[in-house]
């Protein structure tokens, strides 16, 4: 396996991914370290600038859906708060040029997507070991009991990282072997291990979830002829879960008590009301909904109250991607939307049958759960997982063979 620059940065992308909530002191203001590292790359790639349009030829519309959303988002802020002057979603924007970027990546270097997944995959890989040793962790006491977490991260953003880290990990290191590291796979196996022990004991009822439908998955679709690579399949899997279960079945476990009430009670830590409370809205502003900052008062007027992030008072999150974009944006978003994740996730259908590979299947499982359970919109892993997707889908054969 050849590496060049271009492959180092994107390794760096997926690694600052996972550290994003780490600021470093840059000439006195804090700067994610996250965002050192995808601006090291966007830097770079600006190199290759002259082929973007490029990508519109070989992967079609879909890319240029995310942008029609964020215009429409714009606009529709843009009516709901005239007074603000033209707001827009920078966020979205900047996400969406570092899918862009990826994908113009891969038109070199078929393999430029996948670097940054194996990126993330060592990110999380660092981070659990970080986890195991105690370094980062930090206690918050909520309703549910104190809940671990790293680096101040949100234990659900944080548990769909490793979850994202926990796909590539299994299915391109440990089955595939597309690193070639020999008996060194049993070292991943241990990271594996301590990957899933991670995600149950922050207590992340959306990680656990995704972990159990991605280890049942990985065998389903494990197309290996050999059967002593199916067995070790099973076994690896069965290492990790029994693992998981020894802390799940703990009576200290919160997640276990978690867990046990949304299957025995149905509870969902209030999502139910949530959506209740925002569905009420969703047909006063129906084409192009609310806005980012028309949100805020819905949220206030459903009785949710708001939340301050960064010193910024906010909406509550619907916790329900498709959700929230219906009531940002209205049906004319909700449309586009639609359109880009079932175009996404055709792609990861595609690659399984074309050339055999279950990775961007098992990694459209975290987008699904967390699209119906949590905020995932503004995250850039969502963003550096669909480029890999579409990139499996669309390349040309004759760009996989360079």
């Amino acid at each position: 396996m050849q590496l060049n620059l271009y492959r180092y940065a994107a390794i760096g992308v997926g690694f600052g991914t996972c550290f994003a909530s780490i600021n470093i002191n840059v000439m006195g203001r804090p700067i994610s370290l996250g965002l050192i590292f995808s601006f090291f790359y966007l830097l770079l790639m600006l190199l290759k600038v002259n082929q973007i349009g490029r990508i519109f030829e070989i992967y079609g519309f879909v890319p240029l859906l995310p942008f029609l959303f964020i215009f429409t988002l714009a606009i529709s802020d843009t009516l709901n708060a005239p007074y603000a002057g033209v707001f827009f979603p920078t966020t979205l924007l900047a996400n969406w040029f570092l899918m862009i970027f990826i994908l113009n990546h891969s038109l070199d270097d078929s393999s430029g997507p996948i670097f940054i997944l194996y990126g993330c995959s060592l990110g999380t890989s660092v981070l659990t070991i970080l986890f195991l040793f105690g370094v980062g962790i930090e206690y918050n006491v909520t309703r549910d009991g104190v809940r671990v977490l790293m680096f101040g991260c949100n234990p659900n953003l944080m548990s769909i990282i490793i979850s994202v880290g926990a796909v590539i990990l299994l299915n391109k290191v440990i089955i595939q072997n597309i690193l070639k590291i020999g008996i060194f796979r049993l070292i991943a196996i241990f990271l594996l291990i301590l990957h899933y022990s991670t995600v149950f004991i922050l207590a992340s009822r959306t990680g656990a979830i995704i972990l159990i439908g991605v280890s049942f998955a990985s065998v389903v679709l494990y197309n290996d002829k050999k059967t002593i690579g199916k067995h070790l399949l099973v076994l690896l899997l069965c290492i990790g879960m029994c693992c998981c279960l020894f802390y799940f079945l703990q009576s200290d476990s919160i997640i276990a008590n978690r867990l046990g009430k949304t299957i025995a009670d149905g509870e969902t830590s209030g999502r139910t009301d949530i959506w209740l409370a925002y569905l009420n809205f969703v047909f006063e502003q129906p084409v192009l909904g609310f806005g980012n900052t028309g949100l805020l008062d819905v949220s206030l007027r459903a009785g949710l109250g708001s939340i301050e992030i960064n010193g910024q008072t906010t909406a509550f999150s619907p916790h329900n991607v498709l959700l929230e974009i219906l009531l940002i944006s209205g049906g004319v978003g909700f449309v586009i939307m639609t359109l880009f994740f079932v175009n996404v996730f055709l792609c990861g259908i595609r690659a399984f049958f074309k050339q055999k590979d279950s990775t961007p299947i098992l990694l459209s499982i975290p987008l699904i759960v967390t699209m119906l359970s949590g905020q995932l919109l503004s995250q850039k892993i969502a963003w550096i997982v669909y480029a890999y997707m579409i990139s499996t889908c669309f390349v040309p054969e004759k760009l996989k063979n360079n």
